[in-house]
């Protein structure tokens, strides 16, 4: 009985030994139908999250619009150029869409820029940001106007024309003044996060962020605006031409 209890206990260890051994292991067959179905059902899991937050993006876009919008173009941006003398994007629809030059480009949280170029199937729009784009903006604690230029960093633009003596401080919000005729009057703009003044200077240093998706903005806006709206645009008077009498000798 002893020599049969020793041999079912080395019979057990050699089993044992076996089943930690990783070269000994049992293949467990597999159904590459199920693997196929399941991998069909992550991926349509993906894509409907993925549907579910362009939606959601797109209601944001919708959401933000002022009453006074009379058309809009939902563009997808297929191009980034941002550096020092140069932010631009390029969107995917143009001409062929109504899209126009100077026309206005916002995400839902504030102003983008306008557009610079159309061609049939695309059209630029320089930033904000953009070193030559200037904006007619106003401070709304205290309806201060000035002009907000570009900085060529993503990150912030500069108001250049205001007196060091001008009542403005950080977190100020800056909308659009609705004057320059392509926004209208207090659309956001961005927000005060810098004020320096030096006593020997006429004018002070003041840098504003953008609230504007600019570094991460996969769609855009291009909006048009009902020009019978009275918060509609202003736009600048054309220049008048008079005719001068030809100059006989």
């Amino acid at each position: 009985a002893r020599g049969a209890t020793v041999f079912v206990q080395r019979h057990q260890a050699i089993a044992l030994s076996r089943d930690k051994d990783p070269t000994n292991v049992r293949r467990i067959p597999i159904n590459r139908e199920d693997l196929t179905d399941g991998a069909c059902r992550e991926q349509e899991r993906f894509r409907q999250q993925a549907l579910e937050l362009e939606n959601a993006g797109l209601r944001a876009l919708r959401a933000a619009l002022p009453p006074l919008v009379k058309k809009w173009t939902l563009a997808e941006v297929i191009r980034v150029e941002t550096n020092p003398l140069r932010q631009r994007l390029i969107v995917n629809k143009g001409a062929r869409a109504g899209v126009y030059m100077n026309q206005a480009v916002v995400d839902a949280n504030g102003i983008l820029g306008q557009v610079a170029a159309v061609g049939p199937w695309s059209a630029e729009i320089i930033l904000l940001t953009d070193p030559e784009h200037a904006l007619p903006v106003q401070i709304t604690r205290n309806q201060l106007r000035t002009i907000a230029v570009g900085s060529g960093t993503s990150a912030e633009v500069l108001l250049p024309y205001l007196a060091v003596n001008s009542d403005v401080k950080s977190g100020d919000l800056l909308v659009s003044s609705g004057l320059g005729g392509v926004f209208p009057a207090g659309y956001p703009v961005a927000k005060i996060i810098g004020v320096s003044r030096e006593t020997n200077q006429l004018l002070a240093q003041v840098s504003a962020a953008p609230l504007a998706a600019i570094q991460d903005v996969r769609e855009v806006m291009l909006i048009e605006f009902d020009p019978s709206h009275p918060a509609a645009p202003v736009k600048a008077p054309e220049a008048v031409v008079s005719a001068k009498p030809a100059v006989t000798p």
